[in-house]
């Protein structure tokens, strides 16, 4: 049996793939956004640094250029002044993208003529992943080795099939309802921090996104981890209702987890690969 970990990236960041590792960018949007970070449901306030993510294996796993918007080419920004908090992780196992829109090219996407995108066909829509995992080995199968810099959090891990699983879940997003003029500023945030993609990229439109519970999650995740801070919270809030009417938990009915609707809008990422 191997024991592995999840990571869930929820929200608002750009995405440095490297072939070295992978940078986490996350903006600072002030009081619009929260940032946590450990097992799910038992997130910490992750505080503005730098983090590192240790304790599991290095591989050469890489996104998936279809199911992502990546720009070709591209370094990020020195120092942006918008950064709140930077984490560094190995290249994964496997990347899974969940949520995924398509774009119209101009009528949902622009994309300036100067920016390439990878894998790309003109005419074409482009596809946006608005979850990302990455699954990673852990070195010598225990939890315990798992770090994320400073911060700390819960480590234990479930089993699922063969193999043993745990969770570390990383929010950079509103705990309430979003709308579309939030998305659309966020977005724009996360491409300046690409070297000369500051309004070059940006949304015209704000299309549905697909609830990534809907689909059957990636090994070691349940459906209900996949949703946003804003659905969890409004969950919770049924599950506080629920208990404060019949005052047994016991008989909490797993249909308060299921029928929460999903998203209309959602933060989400750009992915700058550097070629390097």
């Amino acid at each position: 049996m191997t024991t592995y970990l999840n990571v869930i990236l929820h929200g608002l960041y750009t995405m440095v793939q490297r072939s070295t590792g992978i940078e986490i960018l996350i903006p600072d949007m002030g009081t619009e956004h929260t940032y946590r970070a450990g097992e799910w449901l038992g997130e910490r306030v992750l505080a503005s640094g730098t983090y590192f993510l240790s304790g599991v294996v290095p591989e050469n796993g890489l996104c998936n250029e279809k199911q992502n918007v990546i720009v070709q080419s591209c370094q990020p920004v020195v120092s942006p002044s918008s950064l709140y908090a930077r984490i560094i992780m190995p290249r994964p196992h496997c990347f899974h993208h969940l949520g995924q829109v398509p774009l119209r090219e101009d009528a949902d996407l622009h994309v300036d003529s100067s920016i390439t995108i990878k894998g790309h066909t003109a005419g074409t829509p482009y596809t946006l992943s608005t979850l990302q995992v990455l699954k990673y080995a852990i070195v010598d199968n225990d939890p315990k080795n798992v770090r994320l810099g400073c911060h700390e959090f819960t480590k234990s891990a479930q089993e699922f099939g063969d193999d043993f699983y745990m969770s570390l879940h990383i929010f950079a997003a509103p705990d309430g309802p979003e709308i579309g003029t939030h998305a659309q500023g966020g977005f724009a945030t996360v491409v300046a921090m690409g070297e000369g993609l500051a309004k070059k990229i940006f949304l015209n439109s704000v299309v549905p996104v697909p609830d990534p519970s809907a689909v059957q999650p990636p090994a070691g995740l349940i459906k209900a981890e996949l949703r946003s801070l804003s659905r969890r919270v409004e969950t919770l809030t049924y599950l506080g209702r629920w208990l404060r009417q019949f005052q047994d938990a016991s008989t909490t009915p797993i249909s308060l987890f299921e029928g929460v609707d999903g998203d209309i809008v959602t933060c989400t990422e750009i992915i700058l690969d550097t070629g390097d």
